[in-house]
């Protein structure tokens, strides 16, 4: 019994042993990095991953070695932790001057951009964003002098030379005969030149002028013409009063100019009243024709005391006096 126990125990044992065996040779899976990390080209082209093989890994594009070993060994069936550590590259500060300047609030580390500028009086060439790349910074930057280049102008005198510097300014002259259009000096600047003057003929400026004083002697000879209408006007309200006063003066003479006979001039300044001479001849028949009525009338009476006397007649002489003299003054 005892030896039929230990035959059956043997069968066992082996196969248990070829169990282990198994489990201690197994491959490990294609391995799988982080971001940062990759297998090198060698470790790529490999396609089984038996327990106990070795592969490299190094640091992906646009990321360098920092720190560890960059050894991975299949044990097992599972591959030992990577401990390489990777950082981003740095592209460094890139060349600059006194007139090529770098924007560099992005940091220079990989995938950064920054912005080249150039000091006054300078203008930029060349990429306007500079990236960091794997290989360092993309793209190129130049600073060039600012340049304006002169074109001749019609009618000017030339120049010697052809290109001025930033701010240099140049002053236009004209040939005889000709004046300048605008300013006569300009200036180079960050866009071109400050102004584009021209020269121009005289004459065609002198045209122009005298259009000008033209248009403002048309305009002076209408205000006169205003003026002039407008001192005719009072003057012939003048002469209208002094006809008047030279009536006033000469009254029952002549209304000519010529002074009277004898040498005597007339100096009444008095006021002027239109017909005084008749007004007053009026009055004095209508004031004996008043008395005469009274007389009459006196007359009348005394006869008719006495019964001899004709009142009809009389008193009917006396009013067709009365209406002759009321007649003749509403004439006047």
């Amino acid at each position: 019994m005892v030896r039929s126990e230990i035959y059956l125990w043997k069968p066992l044992l082996l196969l248990l042993s070829c169990v282990s065996m198994g489990k201690a040779g197994e491959e490990c899976p294609k391995p799988g990095l982080e971001t940062t990390l990759v297998l090198t080209d060698e470790s790529t082209l490999k396609n089984e991953f038996p327990d106990g093989l070795e592969l490299t890994v190094e640091c992906s594009l646009g990321h360098e070695k920092e720190s560890g070993s960059d050894i991975i060994t299949c044990m097992n069936g599972i591959w030992s932790k990577p401990e390489l550590i990777c950082k981003k590259k740095d592209c460094g500060i890139p060349k600059m001057d006194d007139i090529l300047k770098y924007d560099l609030t992005n940091g220079t580390l990989f995938r950064a951009q920054i912005k080249p500028f150039c000091t006054e009086g300078f203008e930029f060439r060349g990429s306007s964003y500079r990236h960091c790349l794997s290989t360092g910074w993309s793209g190129r930057a130049k600073c060039q002098a600012i340049e304006c280049q002169y074109q001749p102008i019609p009618f000017a005198v030339k120049l010697d030379r052809k290109a001025y510097k930033y701010k240099e300014v140049v002053t236009i002259m004209c040939d005889p005969g000709y004046i300048i259009d605008g300013s006569e000096n300009i200036t180079c600047g960050e866009y071109g030149w400050s102004s584009s003057p021209s020269c121009v003929k005289v004459p065609d400026l002198i045209g122009v002028a005298e259009e000008d004083e033209e248009e403002k002697e048309t305009s002076v000879n209408r205000t006169d013409t205003i003026i002039t209408s407008t001192v005719r006007t009072s003057t012939v309200r003048t002469s209208t009063v002094r006809t008047s006063t030279m009536r006033t003066s000469t009254i029952g003479t002549s209304t000519s100019n010529d002074p009277p006979p004898g040498g005597m001039t007339n100096t009444f300044e008095g006021p002027y009243f239109p017909y005084a001479d008749k007004i007053i001849l009026l009055v004095v028949i209508f004031v004996i024709v008043v008395l005469v009525c009274a007389l009459m009338y006196l007359g009348k009476f005394h006869l008719k005391r006495k019964g001899s006397y004709n009142t009809g007649e009389r008193l009917k002489m006396c009013e067709e006096m009365i209406q002759k003299s009321s007649h003749n003054y509403i004439q006047i």
